[in-house]
């Protein structure tokens, strides 16, 4: 706790414990903390809530795609649609097998959490959502976005 804090703890205290003030004490004791508080925010501009700070909520759904990666997931998308359907048993060893041959390195923990997040998609019916929320994300790359929208082009196909 700083300094100016214990200042303005105390202030509050005397005004709360003394109610016989008088009215140019008061508004002198509030105009002092209003006087404090400024400072403290020029002087520790750290403390201070910035938009970019303030967290917005997420859907279900971007929380999940935040969780697995939105590039592991297109990347990853039949081998977690299999697992999904009970057509692979070991989801996480297959998705290590993937990724090694793409060259790409996958710890255990990664791959467990990565597979069970993106088999939950599934099992929620929310892969089209996902897939559209990929195609159309701006911080994706391109190949991302146009394996996204292939994928979602395929579903289609299968839905008719």
């Amino acid at each position: 706790m700083t300094d100016i804090s214990k200042i303005i703890i105390n202030i509050n205290d005397f005004l709360t414990i003394h109610h016989n003030l008088e009215a140019d004490t008061v508004s002198f004791l509030i105009s002092l903390k209003r006087e404090l508080l400024e400072f403290e925010e020029e002087v520790r501009p750290q403390y201070k809530i910035s938009p970019k700070r303030i967290k917005k909520e997420l859907s279900e759904i971007e929380t999940y795609l935040r969780t697995c990666g939105k590039s592991f997931f297109v990347q990853c998308y039949q081998i977690l649609k299999q697992g999904a359907l009970g057509e692979i048993n070991d989801v996480s060893t297959a998705i290590q097998y993937y990724m090694k041959a793409k060259d790409i390195k996958l710890s255990d923990n990664s791959s467990r959490t990565k597979a069970s997040v993106g088999m939950k998609i599934f099992r929620e019916g929310l892969q089209i959502d996902a897939l559209n929320i990929i195609a159309t994300a701006n911080k994706v790359d391109n190949e991302t976005r146009g394996a996204a929208h292939k994928l979602l082009q395929l579903e289609q196909k299968e839905e008719l």
